[in-house]
């Protein structure tokens, strides 16, 4: 994954690369817990976030098919979090 290309000069955002080891959807909870998605599931949500071309049926196959060599190989996960510092150490631990 590619950082924006538009960095600009304020040293919060880089043109760097890393690689994608996980994906995370975030959502507000009462602790801070971690569900890994099934495929399916995690394309769903990958779609919803994504920009695709509604009105031509090619465009949508594509961005389908494409999230789903995502899922494929990218764990997705739905992050359940309360929003404070714990949540980094939390994650930090997953990750190892």
């Amino acid at each position: 994954m590619y950082g924006t290309p538009w960095h600009g000069n304020a040293g919060f955002a880089s043109p760097e690369r890393a690689p994608l080891t996980r994906i995370y959807f975030l959502k507000k909870g009462q602790k801070n817990s971690l569900h890994l998605k099934r495929n399916a599931e995690a394309v769903e949500h990958l779609f919803t976030c994504s920009f695709s071309s509604f009105y031509r049926t090619e465009a949508i196959d594509f961005s389908l098919g494409f999230l789903g060599k995502i899922a494929k190989t990218v764990p997705c996960c739905e992050l359940s979090f309360v929003p404070d510092k714990r949540v980094i150490d939390f994650i930090q631990k997953l990750e190892g």
